[in-house]
């Protein structure tokens, strides 16, 4: 299932969540909210790490609020052209990307934990 089907499913579940306590919408609507600004800056350090983060805040901002949704839909076909788009790159271009990153990665912590 590509990132775009699962969010326009995700977003048909609005109308269900909309029967639930207030609480619980509240407290989704926080935990989505949270979720989504953790995920913005690890969008630019550690994409691997905030792509996921700012789906899944989406995600349940999408049950609450209508903008969500349409966000949620354009983020995932965004992820989903940049995956379809690294798979058609060759093999050792690829792993250049995966090399360049891990070595990235490992200079941030060393830079953190210094």
């Amino acid at each position: 299932m590509s990132v775009q089907n699962f969010a326009s499913k995700i977003t048909s579940k609005r109308e269900s969540h909309k029967q639930r306590l207030i609480a619980i919408r509240i407290l989704v609507a926080i935990v989505g909210f949270a979720l989504l600004f953790a995920g913005l800056p690890f969008l630019v350090i550690f994409p691997e790490a905030g792509i996921p983060l700012v789906l899944f805040g989406l995600m349940l901002l999408s049950l609450e609020f209508a903008w969500a949704g349409s966000a949620l839909l354009w983020f995932s076909k965004g992820v989903d052209a940049v995956i379809a788009w690294y798979r058609r790159l060759p093999k050792a271009i690829r792993l250049t990307i995966e090399a360049f990153f891990i070595v990235l990665t490992m200079w941030l912590i060393y830079l953190l934990v210094r």
